[in-house]
């Protein structure tokens, strides 16, 4: 009698500790999910921060480069004997024939040994203007070694005093000797506007600095637009000593804490960065942590039920979508595959053929007279004559990997993975006469009967030119042969091949 009386409590007791590591267990496993979580989110930061910067890099960077392009073509023209000879409608085509269509441009310009311009991207007509006095000429002017030159900022006295900057080069002579430059404005406004386009937390900054420390762009901007220079700031200074990557740090500005990701866009002299408060990486992250915790402490008394109701609940959702999807992908009169379950048995196959070299045939298949057949014998007898055709069909396609579907309509598609062109007119003769011996009545149709035209087409997947839309050639070529079947007069077969 003790042993059963003991025997209860025993269970009851087994029954308490394990709830209670069940509850342990949860809260264990809620912690170490919400670790996960903040290091998650710190990730996605890291990774936001960088796709940013590298999209904008790209962005400013290749802009720069197609206008350094530009003038290399400039400097190309000014290169032919005898160019100042030539009309200036002619010599302008010749140097500006590749000008840059970029959104930060204002126009390209020559200037002489003194400064003074001689031709300009904008027209024929070369507006008046001397840059002397400009940073941009006198470092090409007193040295060759300048190469591609940014310069400082300045008012665009051409364009109405917009802040603006220059990328120049030096235009040398046969002995070396100084030539003038090429100069190509660039509108800073214009790449202030292109960062206000970008989304980014609160109180989150980009920049575009020179190397100098000497802020050229900012979004947000200062308050008063005022300009300054990070020069010998300690963030500054790592940014400009590694050229590329994420690190955390104080706010030379602002003092916060802030996650920084930077490059250098396109190799130039300069550095775009964004800096992200830490506190709006983790806020989210908080709000969830204090949700969860509260939620795991008055949950964790009912873990094992709540446990066992998931797990029904998730079985039985799961059936219901394994039902849906199998509804999804089948058409419902004839118990084929519909098309969109064809598009992704396409696009699979397609894949396998080019990996494995070997060739993919497709057959599109269309009831000849079918609106005559349902309106002399109605819907009801049409239907019927679809799904004799889809049986026929699915009696034809004998191999695992042979796809059936219904394509739309009175349309029927076959997928024939690893079948050439060759096999594919004997599945289709097979089919077609199967058709012509059922022998079901049309009175709407030339010979009796319902008859089928049927266009194939066969590919090799590795003569194609990768690209998107590949397998879609297959199903074209193959609609094309249809198209030509039934101009041909139906109830007939044409094929052809993908090129």
């Amino acid at each position: 009698m003790e042993r059963e009386a003991g025997s209860p409590a025993r269970f009851g007791r087994r029954l308490n500790l394990l709830a209670l590591a069940i509850a342990l267990g949860v809260m264990g496993v809620t912690g170490a999910s919400l670790w996960q979580s903040r290091q998650d989110a710190w990730d996605s930061a890291e990774i936001g921060a960088r796709n940013v910067i590298a999209a904008l890099g790209r962005d400013i960077g290749g802009n720069i480069r197609l206008v350094e392009a530009a003038m290399e073509g400039v400097a190309d023209g000014l290169a032919l004997p005898g160019i100042w000879a030539y009309p200036p409608d002619v010599r302008y085509l010749i140097l500006f024939d590749r000008s840059a269509r970029s959104p930060y441009l204002h126009s390209v310009m020559v200037f002489d040994t003194e400064g003074e311009s001689i031709a300009d991207s904008d027209g024929v007509l070369v507006r008046p203007l001397n840059v002397a006095d400009r940073d941009y000429f006198r470092v090409h002017r007193d040295g060759p070694d300048a190469g591609l030159y940014l310069s400082e900022p300045f008012a665009n006295r051409l364009h109405g005093g917009i802040t603006s900057i220059a990328v120049s080069r030096r235009l040398d002579g046969p002995g070396g000797e100084f030539r003038g430059i090429v100069a190509a404005t660039l509108s800073l406004p214009a790449v202030q506007q292109r960062l206000a386009g970008i989304a980014l937390p609160a109180d989150s900054s980009l920049n575009l600095f020179a190397l100098d420390g000497s802020i050229l762009v900012r979004q947000p901007p200062l308050a008063g637009g005022q300009r300054l220079s990070l020069a010998g700031a300690p963030t500054f200074e790592r940014v400009k000593a590694e050229g590329e990557g994420v690190f955390t740090g104080p706010s030379a500005i602002d003092g916060g804490q802030k996650l920084y990701a930077f490059t250098r866009p396109a190799g130039l002299p300069l550095i775009l960065n964004t800096a992200i408060p830490t506190r709006e990486i983790m806020q989210p992250w908080l709000r969830k942590a204090a949700i969860m915790a509260a939620l795991t402490v008055l949950l964790c008394g009912a873990v094992v039920v709540l446990t066992f109701l998931f797990q029904r609940e998730l079985t039985r959702r799961s059936r219901l979508e394994a039902a849906l999807e199998a509804l999804a992908v089948t058409d419902a009169l004839t118990g084929l595959a519909n098309r969109r379950a064809m598009d992704r048995a396409l696009e699979r196959e397609w894949r396998a053929a080019r990996r494995n070299g070997r060739p993919i045939s497709f057959m599109m298949i269309d009831l000849d007279w079918f609106k005559q057949f349902n309106d002399y014998y109605g819907h009801t007898e049409g239907d019927q004559a679809l799904r004799a055709v889809a049986r026929l069909l699915l009696e034809t396609a004998r191999r695992p990997r042979d796809q059936a579907a219904r394509y739309g309509g009175e349309e029927f598609c076959l997928l024939m993975p690893e079948t050439d062109a060759a096999g594919a007119r004997r599945v289709a003769q097979t089919l077609h006469a199967a058709v012509a011996r059922r022998a079901m009545p049309h009175a709407g149709s030339p010979g009796g009967t319902l008859s089928l035209s049927i266009g194939l087409a066969t590919a090799d997947p590795r003569q194609q030119e990768p690209g998107p839309g590949d397998a879609l050639q297959l199903v074209e070529a193959a609609d094309r042969a249809l198209y030509r079947a039934k101009a041909a007069g139906r109830d007939r077969i044409e094929a052809r091949q993908v090129a």
